[in-house]
């Protein structure tokens, strides 16, 4: 089964054709710790989220933390 840890921040990864490393320099956190996010999803502070969220506003972007950062961990909570 593929992960779709962080399946709204890929969409918008793709669309602006960033990749993992550009993340990693937007947000101020290692490549390593960004892959482990990605893979294991393990949770984004709220600081590197925040930088992420602000960089995809300046492009335009209206998405919102949520559907960024916590909608693996709200399906997750609600049993889905």
């Amino acid at each position: 089964m593929r992960n779709t840890y962080y399946r709204n921040l890929r969409v918008l990864m793709a669309k602006h054709r960033l990749t993992q490393n550009d993340i990693s320099e937007i947000s101020g956190l290692s490549v390593p710790s960004i892959s482990k996010k990605f893979t294991k999803g393990e949770e984004f502070k709220i600081t590197p989220a925040c930088k992420i969220l602000k960089h995809f506003r300046a492009l335009g972007e209206t998405a919102d933390f949520e559907t960024l950062f916590c909608e693996g961990f709200i399906l997750k909570a609600s049993g889905q």
